[in-house]
């Protein structure tokens, strides 16, 4: 079995995020590094690439933008993002972004 870039806690998700801000397309562009490579148009200046992210994590696994917190990495490409949630739904969502 493949190990994945996320942890289900609990109460939600650990994802390990590798972000590729200033892309031409938003969206999860695969492994890079054992993290999910996600890359978002918004450039990396004034936390606009993290709230990208989150915006986008947020649609893709149909949660609130309320239930993602960014634990790690404010100001890195490297991220753990903490996503509220039912862990079994949250990592089906995710095994399919792979």
């Amino acid at each position: 079995m493949m190990e994945t870039p996320w942890r289900k806690e609990a109460d939600g998700v650990r994802i390990f995020v590798h972000v590729q801000p200033g892309a031409k397309r938003e969206g999860a562009v695969g492994l890079h590094g054992g993290a999910l490579k996600i890359a978002v148009r918004a450039r990396a200046k004034e936390g606009e690439a993290n709230e990208a992210l989150v915006k986008w994590l947020a649609d893709a696994l149909g949660v609130p933008r309320r239930e993602i917190a960014l634990l790690r990495g404010a100001t890195g490409r490297r991220k753990e993002i903490f996503v509220r949630g039912d862990p079994e739904v949250l990592g089906e969502k995710l095994r399919t972004l792979l």
